[in-house]
């Protein structure tokens, strides 16, 4: 049991250095940042949500914001990549391990904003 304790620690111990994490923490902030007012814009592109639709339109609009999130989600990540890489004190590996964990929180937080979405989903899974 201590041996497995051990060999968890030694392979997580690269990521707990100071630098790191704060690095991880810059890169998190500022995909948040953007992701919050991005997120809005997106959103406002689309038509609200209307129950009195048909179900394949509902899917095509759910579908085509899903994707346009998707693209800008991919987008965020190449982008920090490219940043990442220029300005940060990681080497090339740990940066890109950082701007991984980082793209997952922006574009959760991305996906978790987009109302009309969400709302297209809810409406999908009531009739379904």
């Amino acid at each position: 049991m201590i041996k497995t304790f051990n060999e968890i620690f030694n392979n997580i111990s690269p990521f707990l250095t100071p630098q790191f994490i704060a690095d991880m923490m810059v890169k998190t902030a500022l995909l948040f940042y953007i992701s919050f007012y991005l997120s809005k814009m997106i959103d406002n592109l689309f038509p609200d949500v209307d129950e009195t639709k048909s179900i394949p339109m509902i899917w095509i609009e759910l579908l085509m914001q899903g994707g346009v999130c998707a693209v800008v989600a991919f987008l965020y990540r190449a982008i920090l990549t490219q940043l990442g890489n220029k300005f940060d004190f990681l080497d090339d590996e740990m940066s890109a391990l950082s701007t991984k964990g980082a793209s997952l929180v922006g574009g959760m937080s991305f996906l978790g904003m987009q109302k009309n979405l969400k709302a297209k989903y809810k409406i999908l899974k009531a009739k379904a």
